[in-house]
Parts: structure tokens; C-alpha cells; sequence
């Protein structure tokens, strides 16, 4: 499989400057992993307003609004955050709402089963 890592920074608040880390499975044998992930990866280009990038570099440095949740401890893990969701971080951008990420999946399937043509570098296969 193939996977694109996320990397945010929190900009403001008592939390700024603290990283929040995602992975996304762009290309896996788990059908539904990749389903979250397209989806996924779709609520951040809607957020960012950069709906058809050709590279991820594209979405870099673009301000936008993360849901955290925390994922509690589990054996040898300590706790850690994940992103749940996301929204534009533009005032009065009321034409994108909260994007969580639970209800995007299913939404994906016509994105996973289109076909690659004209397909971004980073989501081609090798």
C-alpha cells in the first residue's frame, strides 16, 4: 500500500505549537481503509478549498480547523491524539460545514472506484 502522512500544527490557543499526526492509507488491500482515506483526504482538500490538488505540496501551509479526539492508552501504547474531523478555518465559510470523518467513508466509494487518469503523483500507483 501506499500511505500519505499528515502533519498539523496547532496555531493558536493554550496548545499552539504542538504537532497533531495522521496517516492516511491512499492505497491498501483493505478496501475500507482506503475508502476512509479518500474520504478523509477529501474533507481536507473541501476545507482548504484546493479541490483537485496534483500534489500534496498543494495543501501545505493552508490554515484549517481540526477535530482531536483522544485515543486512550491500550497495552504498551500510551495515549495519544488523532484527528476526527475537519472544517475551513475561513470566517463565514458556511458552505463547508464540520467534516467528520466517521460519515465520510461511505461517501468514498465513487472516489476509490473512478478511474486513475490524470490521477495526482502522489496518489498514482508505482
Amino acid at each position: 500500500g501506499q500511505f500519505l502522512k499528515l502533519e498539523f500544527t496547532v496555531l493558536d490557543s493554550e496548545f499552539k505549537g504542538r504537532k497533531v499526526f495522521d496517516n492516511l492509507n491512499i492505497y491498501n488491500t483493505n478496501a475500507q481503509a482506503q475508502q476512509i482515506a479518500q474520504a478523509r483526504l477529501s474533507a481536507i482538500c473541501h476545507a482548504v478549498n484546493v479541490l483537485k490538488p496534483l500534489a500534496s505540496e498543494q495543501l501545505h501551509n493552508i490554515p484549517l480547523k481540526i477535530i482531536v479526539s483522544i485515543k486512550p492508552a491500550t497495552g504498551q501504547y500510551a495515549a495519544s491524539n488523532g484527528v476526527k474531523g475537519v472544517e475551513s478555518a475561513v470566517a463565514g465559510a458556511a458552505s463547508v460545514p464540520t467534516q467528520v470523518f466517521a460519515s465520510q467513508a461511505k461517501s468514498a466509494a465513487a472516489v476509490t472506484s473512478a478511474p486513475a487518469t490524470n490521477a495526482p503523483a502522489w496518489a498514482k500507483k508505482a
